[in-house]
């Protein structure tokens, strides 16, 4: 039997995790357990610096989404919380094992996220200083080091063109032989803009890391025009060796079914496409990897046909960014 300090600290857990995330307590001792024993899940999320600080500066392109939320809930940071709980409901009909965070200010995130996805037993957070706002930027990369092992090694660096930007490129190697890369890219409107990007991840990334490990990248590319797609990939080189990074989809796919960012209001400046009409959103939330049969869907989180009313209206007010997420080929990955 528990002793009182033990059925204490049992419910203390219980209480923050609520407090954190909203609902109900459940008494139940049976409730069901995800069974991370089947079909696994990869996601990639940009959640918003803006939004987790409850702050709306002009300069932020989420400013307006910042402002839509504080109508809304009166609250910007409530966005936030939303974003937690459709993680939390999230994995319990598609287990994350792998979740790569772009844009990551709340400090406790990962302790947040692994409450509610207690197999997701390992991460990483990596941070640059970005001059021109003075900010700290981080990603965040959480995974079940029962799938893809303990890190052996780690790096980050900056993909910006220029010292006045940071962009975040980090790297796990696993002792399962896995490269887990988790990125923010800056600005890509060209062929070459992504040439520059490949360039300075192959002079940066050990070609070691690269030689038996399976790759997976995760993460915000801003490539709006698809120009990484299944027929133009993204290409690191390593003398004769050639890695392929894409996700197996077609450019006119992923311009069409593929949309996941930005949401703005009518007329705001970040709008470029329909300023007074229905907006269309871009792609350029990926994962990606160079195995071309490692995954066997992608989809982006808001699109999908079964989702609950409440679920969509929640995802409404999260960030700017939808998740999108990818079902692990089952052959390869066990």
């Amino acid at each position: 039997m528990d002793s009182y300090k033990e059925k204490y600290l049992k419910y203390k857990k219980k209480y923050l995790t609520i407090k954190t995330f909203g609902g109900k307590i459940n008494n139940n001792n049976n409730t069901k357990k995800v069974d991370t024993t089947k079909n696994k899940y990869v996601a990639s999320w940009n959640l918003s610096w803006a939004i987790q600080e409850n702050v709306a500066p002009e300069y932020a392109s989420e400013e307006d989404y910042a402002r839509k939320c504080e109508k809304k809930y009166k609250n910007i940071k409530r966005c936030y919380r939303n974003s937690l709980q459709i993680l939390k409901d999230m994995n319990k009909k598609y287990p994350l094992h792998l979740i790569g965070f772009q844009e990551v200010s709340d400090k406790d995130l990962y302790e947040k996220v692994s409450t509610n996805i207690p197999h997701l037993d390992s991460h990483t957070r990596h941070s640059l200083w970005k001059p021109h706002i003075k900010k700290v930027v981080s990603v965040l990369t959480c995974w079940n080091s029962k799938v893809f092992g303990k890190m052996t090694h780690e790096i980050v660096f900056n993909l910006s063109p220029t010292l006045q930007d940071s962009r975040p490129c980090s790297v796990v190697v696993t002792d399962k032989n896995f490269l887990i890369i988790n990125v923010h890219f800056p600005q890509v409107k060209t062929r070459e803009d992504i040439k520059q990007i490949e360039k300075k991840i192959q002079e940066t990334i050990p070609r070691e890391w690269f030689k038996d490990t399976t790759h997976i990248l995760v993460g915000d590319t801003n490539d709006s025009q698809a120009l990484i797609n299944k027929n133009q990939p993204l290409v690191l080189k390593y003398g004769r060796k050639r890695y392929k990074f894409h996700n197996g989809l077609k450019s006119d796919y992923l311009l069409k079914y593929f949309r996941t960012c930005c949401w703005h209001e009518k007329g705001h400046k970040w709008r470029t496409d329909n300023k007074s009409g229905r907006q269309i959103l871009t792609p350029g939330d990926y994962i990606l990897s160079s195995v071309p049969k490692l995954f066997n869907k992608h989809k982006v989180y808001n699109s999908m046909k079964s989702l609950a009313k409440d679920t969509r209206e929640l995802l409404r007010f999260t960030s700017d960014h939808y998740m999108v997420f990818s079902e692990l080929n089952s052959k390869i990955i066990k």
